[in-house]
């Protein structure tokens, strides 16, 4: 009944073979960017982990990160052993992950994540923390956290305001040899699944910012190059379009937007190693009394202010 229902769709032309092509496109566009999401994805691991003299039995992964939610839910008004537990749960993640991306760079017949962009790295010499960012994965979130810390004029705060990714590496940019002092800094890169990560940049950049000038054009190119029998007054490319779009600028290895490069030729996977591997899709945020948090690792306990020995002088730049 399936397969006669599907046939008369394909029939009735509900089905082009046009969209069957895209599907097969993205499938394999998914395949190749999920390569360093599957490096982060937690194995099932169970076991004892002592805190402070508790002994905490966990006999799964899923009871694992039920008894993680809870602590961040209640943060900042946990004890000491809670936040003992859930630092030994994180840095036991980081290191898992750690393993499995040395495991791979060193195994793979692949050369990847072993170029560096400058533009895409973080260094704060005076805190002792860096950051590697991945567009449409957390970079604003993270630009914003270093922005405060660089404290820079109100003048500059507005210049950038639509640039976060661009301010953050010019406020702490990356040193002449950012693989001989990574390691003396709490490193942070963050990872979301690709298809999630596609997901946003169609609706952020192809659908509201439709009417920017520089995406706009982008836009009419698209439904010039995909758009077959539209009118010139579409301003949007549908998610099929935009997807042919974006699978054709990856193969052709030219001038690859950011927005939809691999996550894994965005950062020196492969080059350098992080204190923090984050995944998106499994990050932890509590609100309690009007504050958010996000929490991590110990010294990254970010909040709406972060402190730093920088904001005793504003920065100009």
């Amino acid at each position: 009944m399936c397969w006669q229902r599907w046939r008369t769709k394909m029939l009735r032309g509900l089905v082009t073979m046009r969209t069957l092509t895209t599907l097969a496109l993205l499938f394999c566009l998914s395949l190749g960017l999920v390569l360093i999401q599957g490096m982060f994805e937690m194995k099932d691991r169970s076991g004892e982990l002592n805190t402070s003299g508790t002994v905490v039995q966990l006999s799964d992964k899923h009871e694992e990160m039920n008894l993680i939610r809870q602590i961040v839910r209640r943060y900042p008004n946990i004890s000491e052993t809670e936040k003992t537990l859930f630092l030994s749960l994180k840095r036991a993640d980081y290191e898992e992950r750690r393993k499995t991306i040395v495991h791979y760079c060193r195994s793979s017949k692949q050369k990847i994540g072993e170029k560096i962009f400058n533009n895409t790295l973080v260094y704060d010499r005076v805190d002792k923390v860096s950051y590697c960012m991945i567009a449409k994965a957390a970079s604003s979130t993270w630009s914003t956290q270093f922005i405060n810390l660089g404290n820079p004029g109100d003048r500059i705060r507005h210049q950038y305001r639509n640039a976060l990714q661009l301010l953050a590496p010019m406020l702490f940019p990356p040193p002449a040899d950012p693989v001989a002092v990574w390691n003396d800094t709490t490193s942070i890169v963050v990872v979301r699944h690709p298809l999630g990560r596609l997901a946003s940049v169609y609706q952020q950049k192809f659908v509201e910012l439709a009417s920017n000038a520089g995406w706009g054009r982008l836009n009419r190119r698209i439904i010039q190059m995909y758009g077959k029998g539209r009118t010139s007054e579409d301003d949007v490319p549908t998610p099929e379009e935009a997807i042919l779009y974006v699978i054709s600028n990856i193969e052709s290895g030219l001038r690859v937007d950011q927005h939809w490069r691999p996550q894994h030729n965005s950062c020196p996977f492969c080059l350098m190693q992080f204190s923090i591997y984050a995944n998106l899709n499994l990050s932890f945020k509590s609100r309690r009394n009007g504050r958010r948090y996000v929490v991590l690792h110990p010294g990254v306990w970010f909040g709406e202010q972060t402190e730093s020995v920088h904001q005793s002088q504003p920065v100009q730049v």
